[in-house]
């Protein structure tokens, strides 16, 4: 009876937009609407923000103390379980800096647990753009997202990602080799890494920035 009643609306409507290819067929099998009148309308990021290191620009991270010029692992975001971050956290990575950025309810137990990561809190606007394209790889492990917004602005930024193959999400924005590094699981997500710091960074952001632009969002629709 729920259902029926969720399906009506949409199954009135002539077209349905939504973010990726495996949410449109999802969406065709539930709602009991024809593919056909589905339209997939990926979200567009601000080139102007996110947008790879500049000439004579400052390395954000020389601010910290801890920061030792090793290569740097990100994670942004909220910062709570169902983001699939403790496999991220629980990594040694003895050649890498750990960082996370964003708050949530699991902040403070990771903050306290994992001593070899470096949290730095909620950023915003240039301040964040700033750390995530002076980073070197991005890692994002959520198998719940339905686009994964912060994987574009990485990768507008020249920032790879490494994700989960298969998810809606990031398994549709990720062109393995090109914008981020898909893995099985979180088992591989060292290999993933260390992959993720061959790609090149230029190619990356151009990638992402022409295909999903705010100009090309606006195209589609």
């Amino acid at each position: 009876m729920y259902r029926s009643l969720l399906q009506k609306p949409y199954q009135q409507q002539e077209r349905i937009l939504v973010p990726t290819e495996r949410m449109k067929q999802e969406a065709a099998a539930y709602l009991d609407v024809d593919e056909s009148r589905i339209v997939v309308w990926p979200r567009g990021v601000d080139t102007e923000m996110w947008h790879p290191v500049g000439p004579q620009e400052k390395q954000a991270y020389t601010a910290y103390p801890w920061y030792k010029g090793r290569p740097i692992a990100v994670y942004f975001g909220r910062v709570t379980d169902e983001k699939n971050i403790r496999p991220f956290l629980e990594l040694e990575l003895p050649d890498m800096h750990k960082v996370v950025i964003g708050d949530g309810n699991s902040k403070e137990a990771y903050k306290s647990r994992f001593k070899d990561t470096h949290f730095l809190g909620s950023k915003f606007g240039d301040d964040l753009a700033s750390h995530i394209r002076w980073s070197d790889a991005f890692v994002f492990l959520s198998r719940h997202d339905t686009f994964g917004q912060v994987v574009n602005e990485a990768g507008a930024s020249g920032v790879p990602t490494v994700a989960i193959k298969g998810t809606s999400g990031p398994g549709e924005l990720i062109q393995h080799g090109i914008n981020g590094i898909l893995i099985d699981d979180e088992s591989d997500l060292q290999n993933g890494l260390l992959s993720a710091l061959n790609i090149d960074r230029k190619r990356c952001a151009e990638y992402v920035r022409s295909h999903y632009s705010w100009d090309t969002s606006a195209e589609i629709l």
